[in-house]
């Protein structure tokens, strides 16, 4: 079942593909007809996979499986009240025909992460708009390429904690600290202030996004998982995934940090392929601008003052 240091994903079968933890932990979840996630405080686990007859095959040992059956019934079919918390961001406007590309930066203290150089050259020549959500810690080891970045008007710049760690186990205080300190960084090195968060590992809790969203930022999830952490995830699966799962407002998150193992090979051919389908590629603030409402035109005597 394990899969280098943090992977863990099921035998392959008929109904369901590969699902797998990311980074040591967490899930970043892979989203096929036949699995579902299950957080960990209703279940007991955290990723389950459905085959074709609909049976749960979990990763991890759930003591109360059926609960995750009734959660997926809940997140499928629940509508939130008007006002009521519904989480981070996950996608954009559905009425438009923009995506966005997303790209994390990040490393743990004392695990040092690269700078995938042929990501941003692809990405800038052939002048596509991304958003980088980047780690303190990270930012602290590569201050010239986080510079870079900052320089290049095709770029926006966002939070994503200072060293990486699972806000469902930290304190309001903690999590402040963690926003704060990489804000500073950031602050420090490239004049700008970031105004999107993005939880690490994609884990969060009420009272963290409460924490987030006091510090005047916007929790930014995603809609499509390319699963580029795991060196078995080719260029091609990335490139298969992006095409399948892709959809107006969707936002996609990669890796730039030497962690998507085939993620600058992927690059150009699902940069092609998205142009292809009709999206326009744009940050993620850019996606989340609200529709331009329409004027009328006035012809005549009637447009003179």
């Amino acid at each position: 079942m394990a899969l280098g240091k943090g992977y863990i994903k099921p035998k392959k079968g008929p109904g369901f593909k590969q699902c797998f933890y990311s980074e040591g932990q967490i899930p970043h979840i892979r989203l096929f007809p036949y699995f579902f996630w299950m957080p960990p405080h209703t279940t007991g686990g955290r990723l389950a996979c459905l085959d074709q007859k609909g049976k749960p095959i979990m990763l991890e040992s759930v003591h109360r499986p059926w609960l995750g059956i009734v959660l997926l019934l809940l997140v499928t079919f629940a509508t939130p009240a008007p006002g009521e918390e519904t989480g981070p961001v996950e996608h954009g406007p559905r009425d438009r025909a923009r995506v966005a590309l997303t790209f994390d930066l990040c490393q743990v203290p004392g695990r040092p992460a690269g700078f995938d150089r042929a990501i941003i050259d692809t990405l800038v020549s052939t002048g596509t708009p991304a958003t980088f959500f980047i780690g303190g810690d990270w930012m602290r080891t590569h201050p010239d390429e986080t510079r870079e970045l900052s320089r290049n008007p095709l770029f926006e710049l966002g939070d994503h904690s200072w060293s990486h760690p699972d806000f469902r186990h930290l304190t309001p205080e903690a999590i402040d600290e963690q926003i704060r300190r990489t804000a500073g960084q950031m602050q420090a090195l490239t004049g700008r202030t970031p105004t999107l968060f993005r939880f690490p590992f994609g884990t969060w809790t009420p009272e963290s996004l409460k924490t987030v969203k006091a510090a005047g930022l916007t929790a930014i999830q995603w809609d499509v998982v390319t699963g580029d952490p795991d060196p078995a995830v080719h260029a091609k699966d990335i490139l298969a995934e992006v095409t399948r799962h892709s959809r107006n407002g969707s936002i996609i998150i990669m890796h730039a940090n030497g962690r998507g193992h085939h993620t600058a090979k992927a690059l150009p051919s699902v940069i092609e392929a998205l142009h292809a389908k009709g999206f326009s590629l744009v940050t993620v603030s850019e996606l989340l601008q609200p529709k331009p409402s329409p004027t009328l035109q006035v012809e005549g005597d009637a447009a003179r003052p």
